[in-house]
């Protein structure tokens, strides 16, 4: 089985959990200790080998997110020939869209299918235990993107306290390993194939290819608009420069007509003076 869910779900302790022993490092803090996948194997009583890979949490901020989904594709190599139940790790409390976000990841990597071999298990089970609830009240009092959730991936709904005394721990890891039983009834003992990956990563590379297609059209798109508006731009300028020395042409013609207003006053004084002059002259003789 492999291990996914976001950092701080308690992968790695639910791992340990269901290996009765401390193969992977985990801690309170919401920090992944998981970088790389990890496998680690236990011989169950019925002669059986349960193999279970523990995955980087797919949202760490710390890490690049196409490295870790590349690292997250290794675990398909690491359960040859293919795992047969994917375990959503989920902590007790409110569902949020980085869960929803890490589910939808999920199926991006490795295609719808995979709900078909998904098992939910939340951790931090005492606190419900605290409240005095189960963990079907919980749901039920949840979100509709967790429900649709569960619905999904057929019911199979488990939780576990990973701090519990052995015994109850026990309990706890035989009912998820009885999920895990029925979960390959239900598959008619089918596990997840690198055919079904490679089917999903063409889908996705199809996806990516066509995600990036558009943006380089809406790139294309925005630059068109931002030289059609310089463009524009540039035209609005030109006519308000044009607009601008026509009004410099107009002001200059109306100097010019003033000016010559001016001198035709000037003239036309100039002349009546003379006039009265004469007449006065004529007066006197």
């Amino acid at each position: 089985m492999v291990l996914v869910g976001k950092t701080g779900a308690g992968k790695s302790s639910l791992g340990n959990s269901l290996l009765d022993k401390k193969v992977f490092e985990s801690n309170t803090f919401g920090i992944s200790s998981t970088n790389t996948c990890e496998l680690g194997e236990r011989h169950l009583q019925d002669g059986s080998k349960l193999v279970v890979v523990d995955t980087p949490g797919i949202f760490d901020t710390r890490n690049n997110i196409t490295e870790t989904s590349k690292e997250v594709v290794r675990c398909i190599g690491l359960s040859s020939p293919g795992p047969h139940a994917f375990v959503f790790v989920l902590k007790i409390g409110r569902f949020t869209q980085e869960e929803m976000d890490t589910i939808q990841h999920l199926k991006d990597l490795f295609g719808d299918a995979v709900v078909n071999h998904v098992i939910v298990v939340f951790t931090g089970e005492d606190s419900l235990d605290y409240e005095g609830s189960t963990i079907h009240q919980h749901i039920e009092n949840s979100s509709e993107q967790l429900i649709s959730l569960i619905h999904q991936c057929k019911g199979r709904v488990a939780s576990i306290n990973n701090r519990a005394q052995s015994i109850n721990l026990q309990v706890d890891v035989a009912a998820i390993l009885k999920l895990v039983r029925q979960t390959i009834d239900t598959n008619n003992r089918a596990h997840y194939t690198e055919e079904m990956f490679n089917k999903a990563n063409e889908a996705m590379q199809s996806k990516i290819r066509q995600q990036e297609e558009e943006k380089m059209k809406a790139e294309q798109e925005i630059l068109r608009r931002e030289q059609a508006l310089e463009e524009r731009a540039k035209e609005i300028e030109a006519e308000m420069e044009k607009g601008r020395q026509l009004e410099r042409e107009n002001e200059l013609r109306r100097q010019e007509i003033e000016q010559r207003k001016r001198e035709q006053a000037a003239h036309v004084h100039r002349h009546h003076r003379r006039h009265r002059r004469h007449r006065q002259q004529c007066v006197l003789q």
